[in-house]
């Protein structure tokens, strides 16, 4: 080798060996070639005599095919990494329209929440106003005054209407006497006609109605105050697509009665897990995935007309509330697979009902 071109190698394996070759100084195997650069006469030197042979030189050749071999051979998978930082856009674009759905439908719970805030205000001044009548009225007692029968009959009228929103007692519904037009001002026990009890009896009235009235609903049923237990959605949903029809059918009745036979806060609750589990599946519904593919698709798509008809009730129970009218109509595609299950019943079923009475309610949006 020339002269000038060893000493040049000799200064690159140098460079090399300060600027790149810090990690491999700490391994034995290679510490000797450190002081490679600095020997005289290395060919003669007993550490580096070997690296001059024809076999050291073969031996390292072998090593390094064997090495490159194992690079090209068989293709290597990729990273699993890779995949986690790519996540499928089908994917993303379902947990999207999924929190877009849970954020209408928390707009519209805060919107309701507001609403009833409101009404419990107004309830609160007004109920602060019959107070302050009661107690005036309570002074002119105490001082020997009369109390008139109007007074009395204004104060029992507002005080009934706060509850139930509108008066039940108006103004000539009481004689000259201050009692009610049809009752005696003394009973035959000889007891005198009390406003009070009159007043609890109407009360009591009305509490009791209301918990009978079917609240726009569609079921004249008594509410029930069991408490409800939670639901594992991804097996609900996998059960749509793998049970028999009758299965199916008690599944969706069961749902249905979620929102139908419970109270009005047990029924919030309801809605709300549904909407946020995304009951229907209507989020899974594009191009890529048609709507057959979903649970609302597979289920009115069913040959069983019992399925249809149970799925159609529970549309229908999800569009008798204004969050269910919000969750259906975040997808067009529901309300076209409707449609289109509307005009293939050629006669006036169950089925034709509620589906079109799902569209309606719709239409109020």
């Amino acid at each position: 080798m020339v002269p000038e071109k060893r000493k040049q190698r000799l200064n690159e394996f140098r460079i090399f060996l300060e600027t790149k070759g810090e990690l491999l100084s700490q391994i034995s195997e290679f510490l000797p070639f450190y002081a490679f650069p600095y020997v005289v006469n290395p060919k003669n030197h007993p550490v580096y005599r070997e690296l001059f042979g024809a076999e050291w030189a073969a031996d390292l050749k072998k090593k390094l095919s064997a090495f490159l071999e194992t690079i090209d051979g068989e293709e290597q998978p990729l990273p699993k990494i890779l995949f986690l930082q790519e996540p499928d856009d089908l994917h993303r674009n379902v947990q999207l329209k999924q929190l877009q759905n849970r954020l209408v439908d928390a707009e519209k719970r805060a919107s309701q929440a507001h609403q009833r805030f409101s009404k419990i205000q107004n309830d609160y001044q007004s109920l602060l106003g019959i107070t302050t009548d009661l107690v005036d009225t309570l002074e002119s007692a105490l001082r020997g005054e009369q109390i008139q029968g109007d007074v009395l009959q204004q104060i029992c009228s507002r005080l009934v209407a706060t509850q139930r929103g509108t008066a039940i007692w108006p103004t000539d519904s009481f004689d000259e006497n201050g009692a009610l037009n049809g009752t005696v001002a003394s009973t035959n026990d000889g007891d005198l006609f009390s406003y009070g009890a009159t007043l609890r009896q109407s009360l009591r009235y009305g509490t009791s109605n209301s918990h009978t009235q079917n609240i726009g609903m569609g079921e004249g049923r008594a509410t029930a105050s069991v408490k409800l237990c939670g639901l594992n959605f991804d097996k609900i949903k996998n059960a749509f697509k793998t049970l028999d029809p009758r299965e199916v059918w008690r599944l969706l009745q069961a749902l249905r009665w979620r929102l139908t036979r419970v109270s009005v806060e047990q029924r919030e609750l309801a809605l709300t897990a549904f909407i946020a589990n995304d009951l229907l599946e209507l989020t899974l519904y594009s191009d890529v995935s048609p709507t057959n593919d979903t649970v609302l698709g597979i289920c009115v798509g069913s040959a069983s007309s019992k399925v249809v008809e149970a799925i159609a009730r529970l549309v229908n129970a999800f569009a008798s509330l204004a969050r269910g009218r919000a969750y259906l109509s975040q997808n067009g595609g529901a309300v076209t697979l409707l449609t289109r299950r509307i005009f293939q019943e050629k006669e006036e079923t169950a089925i034709r009902e509620n589906m079109i009475g799902a569209l309606q309610k719709l239409s109020l949006r």
